[in-house]
């Protein structure tokens, strides 16, 4: 792990991870996770249909705040900030 590791935004597109979100609704629970390399609680979801809602809830509301974080621990954002 390198020293700014935790430090900065992600790479990682938060309208993708929010797509996968809206999708979980219908079916496809904790894949944002995995996209975001959350493995294990991507895992958790899974087999938890998304906490029966509330993780997916949680995790639509961690978004729009811009403070979900994918698995090196950067911020996801939903949109460019310069």
């Amino acid at each position: 792990m390198d020293a700014g590791a935790g430090m900065g935004e992600s790479r990682k597109r938060g309208w993708v991870a929010l797509l996968l979100l809206l999708l979980g609704f219908v079916g496809l629970n904790g894949m944002q996770r995995f996209y975001l390399g959350r493995v294990w609680t991507g895992m958790l979801q899974l087999v938890t249909l998304g906490g029966l809602g509330l993780w997916q809830l949680a995790d639509a509301v961690l978004l729009a705040l811009e403070v979900l974080r994918d698995g090196a621990g950067k911020r996801v954002l939903l949109t460019r900030h310069r």
